[in-house]
């Protein structure tokens, strides 16, 4: 059958790493990662926090994709961190930052609505770069 993987492998890490990266060109102050509860990235910039949970679409330690049923729970798992989020550092930006992937892509369009709603900003990482819808 076809691969249903079309787009970036990414762990986890090395999304958390280049959206870091992108915060920090683009002004941001960076929390250091620690163990500490909280979001998966924490940034300031202007006296306003930023608030990133990011998900990876590779298995940790193979080369290759999650299953989709994978995918599914750490998606909505991050909309459900992203929740808390807006609880715990209200007036802030809120952002899932994610592998550019069409098992991805499908479910920022069919949460789109809800996105909206809750003011969630999706960080797409892609080969050229970070992708902001």
């Amino acid at each position: 059958g076809k691969n249903e993987f079309l787009g970036m492998l990414l762990r986890e890490i090395e999304v958390e790493n280049k959206i870091r990266e992108y915060l920090q060109q683009n002004g941001f102050s960076v929390e250091p990662r620690t163990r500490r509860q909280g979001p998966d990235i924490l940034a300031k910039k202007d006296g306003k926090y930023c608030c990133v949970e990011v998900e990876g679409n590779m298995k940790p330690k193979e080369e290759r994709s999650l299953a989709p049923s994978q995918k599914y729970t750490h998606y909505f798992r991050a909309i459900g961190q992203l929740a808390l989020r807006i609880s715990e550092y209200p007036n802030s930006t809120y952002i899932l930052g994610l592998p550019k992937d069409e098992y991805y892509q499908d479910k920022v369009s069919k949460t789109k609505v809800a996105l909206e709603k809750l003011v969630i900003k999706v960080y797409f990482v892609t080969e050229r770069g970070i992708e902001i819808l």
